[in-house]
């Protein structure tokens, strides 16, 4: 039983280690936190003093995990795994959605129903009432509804 902890335990941190890097639909992480805890559970049970060896093993785990954290940070692999910049929106003259209720403008994606619109250079989601509207179509907006804006082809 000794053998199958530790082969659980080892499976289990490099499935989680896996997870980490491979996109997925979450696999290999929970199998990982499944194999662990079946590899806690076998020594506790199976080995003496297993409750201590699973604190030395969390402990071990915590310090490795802390210590990469801090070689990846302070190298140049954080920039590639962390998104370190933020998007800036900006809103220019139309803070008010209210504002925009009966103005024009162009659609510059498909509104199926969702998409965005250009108003004088300010690009707005806003959502089609009713129709599929084409894109470079002028539309119209008809109202605001739960702080969304909708629009209508103008004819």
């Amino acid at each position: 039983m000794t053998y199958l902890a530790i082969l659980c335990l080892i499976i289990g941190i490099t499935f989680i280690c896996i997870e980490l890097f491979v996109p997925g639909f979450g696999f290999f992480g929970i199998a990982g936190g499944i194999l662990t805890a079946i590899s806690v559970i076998l020594t506790i049970i199976y080995i003496p003093f297993g409750f201590f060896v699973v604190l030395a093993e969390t402990a071990i785990i915590v310090s490795i995990g802390f210590f990469a954290i801090k070689y990846i940070r302070n190298h140049q692999l954080y920039g590639k795994l962390i998104l370190d910049e933020t998007l800036e929106y900006e809103k220019k003259e139309y803070c008010n959605l209210e504002n925009l209720i009966g103005k024009e403008g162009k659609a510059k994606t498909a509104l199926k129903p969702f998409g965005s619109v250009d108003f004088n250079g300010v690009s707005i989601d806003v959502y089609a009432d009713g129709e599929f509207i084409n894109t470079d179509e002028m539309v119209k907006v008809t109202k605001l509804y739960n702080n969304k804006l909708y629009v209508k082809k103008v004819v």
